[in-house]
């Protein structure tokens, strides 16, 4: 059973202007039933830095709210369902979501560091004195009889080596298939089987440790690298952010999966959600043989956004050194398509960022808006606007 809010503006949630009201209706259902509650819990949030928020009764099971923002940018509407004391029900999915205003007119809050290009320079060039080469490969379970599946381990640049698993299809004749990339979102987990027919994938960890172990594993690493990259001290600097190796490792993963005999030397197909994101775009941005990005509710956009007052997401403090990683700098030198997926209601990762993304991006590209998403919850009912 599924009790949530659907229902969106009045009309498409990315059109307003500056200014304009936005009109949201929303009905609480029961499996897609209306139902009633005591009462409507709403909040308010703009780019432009008002809030507000108050209760309304919930009787008839809808509600109408209008809010409107004075800058470009974008609103953040929440309502959630409650008692007659104003506690929140449970089982009953709150809305998270929100409206733009002239999304065209929002730019990047920070330019890029004048040194950004020349900075990836010097560090590909010492990538490029390390050969990608294979350490160990062992073959593992992939879940399936027609599908080969390898626990990889290959050389970078530091201490910490590639670590990757490798899924393809059995028997597949040289330079017959397609090549893609896929990375994960912000934890602590290994890298995964990726079945994809008539493709090579090369899932690649965040860390560089071990695939496939126990879960306590996992958990015992996380106690020990809890917080990687809010670090601030590491991220007065480029050199010493823990994004720079990250990516590095993921250069060098594309770099030995276009090795591969069966590769077809088509391009590599990358994508990745959050942090995955994230990495997608940083790579795509610097191989030359990206051939296709897609990508979900991508993380670290915008990071000077904040500068001009937008709200903010979950992200790392604003440090010299992170300029460098902003996936909206790294956006300007992709050459290949992009489709981009985000939330209205996600503020891990905010709209205004992902729109800076988007813009920030020369080739085909295309961004999907989903309301009544966050970075973890999926609506029942999409409502999504296109661009």
């Amino acid at each position: 059973m599924a009790n949530y809010f659907r229902g969106s503006t009045t009309k498409d949630a990315v059109s307003y202007a500056v200014g304009e009201t936005m009109v949201f209706e929303l009905e609480l259902v029961h499996d897609g039933e209306p139902m009633s509650c005591p009462l409507f819990r709403w909040e308010l949030y703009g780019d432009d830095g008002r809030s507000s928020s108050g209760f309304a009764p919930g009787e008839t099971g809808k509600i109408r709210l209008e809010t409107s923002v004075n800058t470009p940018g974008f609103v953040r509407v929440i309502v959630t369902a409650c008692a007659v004391d104003g506690s929140p029900l449970d089982g009953i999915d709150k809305f998270e979501g929100g409206a733009g205003a002239d999304i065209d007119k929002i730019a990047q809050g920070v330019p890029d560091p004048e040194d950004f290009d020349s900075f990836w320079e010097a560090q590909l060039a010492r990538l490029d004195e390390v050969k990608p080469e294979l350490i160990s490969k062992c073959e593992i379970d992939s879940g399936d009889p027609d599908y080969a599946a390898y626990d990889l381990r290959i050389r970078s640049v530091g201490e910490t080596l590639v670590s990757a698993i490798l899924t393809m299809p059995k028997n597949a004749a040289p330079g017959s298939l397609a090549g893609r990339l896929s990375f994960h979102g912000y934890g602590f987990d290994g890298a995964l089987v990726n079945r994809i027919p008539g493709t090579a994938n090369l899932d690649i960890s965040i860390h560089g440790h071990e695939n496939r172990r126990e879960q306590s594993y996992y958990d015992e690493y996380a106690k020990t690298h809890a917080g990687f990259g809010f670090n601030r001290e590491e991220n007065k600097r480029p050199e010493t952010c823990f994004f720079l190796e990250l990516i590095l490792r993921d250069i060098q993963g594309a770099r030995w999966l276009t090795s591969l005999p069966e590769y077809n030397g088509e391009g590599l197909e990358i994508a990745g959600g959050s942090m995955g994101a994230m990495q997608s775009v940083s790579v795509a941005a610097h191989i030359p043989n990206a051939a296709k990005l897609t990508i979900f509710i991508p993380w670290l956009c915008d990071l000077g956004g904040i500068k001009l007052g937008r709200m903010r997401g979950w992200r790392p403090e604003f440090d010299e050194g992170l300029r460098y990683f902003d996936t909206a700098a790294q956006a300007r030198r992709v050459k290949c398509p992009v489709e981009i997926t985000c939330g209205l209601g996600d503020y891990v990762c905010p709209p205004s960022g992902e729109v800076v993304l988007w813009h920030n991006f020369s080739s085909e590209k295309s961004i999907k808006f989903v309301q009544n998403m966050t970075h973890p919850y999926r609506p029942v009912e999409v409502i999504a606007y296109s661009r």
